[in-house]
């Protein structure tokens, strides 16, 4: 049983101690996306620009369901059967319950899972990362993120507003970890134009094409000023 799981989400959060100085060994770290210059102008732009109104991710936030909150996959947690119609996702939630550990590891990734009837209907993972300068030698040409690496729901629960539920709860926990760990932006890269679509719609904006053509980003200054509203 996994009464008062959802209680576990805080308790979960990774610690924040100062993240090393980047070095040519830590540059290659799968915590690091280095950027070129051009790439890191555009970027460290984009999360230094003042909070902008977000009318969409304001009303995006406030629609609360009447869903479980999302907990952290454990090994006992029963994925039998979860299909969310593409294998890599289906594959790597798999993966994440065969290791789920429970670490609290900074740079780890932490995935969350929604349950009907003890089962896994729907998961999030995030991890914390840093875009980089490629050539930086100082911390100073570093941003901490949080990155949403993979959501996914069950095709039985496909467009019952399921996803959204996660993904709300996944730009809340961002918004949770930045305020600890420093990161500025909660990134996404969807698999898809399709799915793009689905975040933008959401009040996620473009990444620079650049950077990543599927990508998109919220700076988590518009999170907490969309939440407060």
């Amino acid at each position: 049983m996994r009464e008062g799981r959802a209680m576990m989400i805080a308790a979960s959060a990774p610690t924040c101690p100062e993240p090393p100085p980047a070095t040519p060994s830590s540059a290659s770290s799968k915590r690091d996306i280095p950027l070129n210059a051009v790439q890191w102008a555009l970027f460290s732009a984009l999360v230094a620009a003042p909070p902008r109104d977000n009318p969409q991710l304001r009303a995006f936030l406030s629609a609360r369901r009447d869903d479980a909150e999302p907990a952290p996959l454990t090994q006992s947690d029963d994925i039998e059967g979860f299909c969310c119609g593409v294998r890599l996702l289906d594959e790597t939630l798999a993966r994440d319950a065969s290791e789920a550990s429970g670490s609290s590891d900074e740079f780890g990734r932490h995935t969350f899972v929604l349950l009907r009837e003890e089962r896994v209907v729907a998961y999030y993972s995030q991890r914390l990362r840093r875009m980089r300068r490629a050539s930086a030698e100082l911390d100073g040409d570093a941003v901490a993120i949080m990155q949403l690496q993979r959501l996914a729901v069950d095709r039985a629960e496909q467009g019952r507003g399921v996803g959204s539920t996660m993904l709300r709860a996944a730009i809340l926990r961002a918004l949770m970890i930045g305020e600890r760990c420093g990161a500025r932006a909660l990134c996404v890269h969807a698999l898809s134009p399709q799915l793009k679509r689905f975040y933008l719609e959401r009040g996620f904006r473009p990444m620079p094409g650049v950077i990543d053509p599927l990508g998109v980003v919220l700076t988590l200054d518009d999170v907490r000023n969309a939440a407060a509203s």
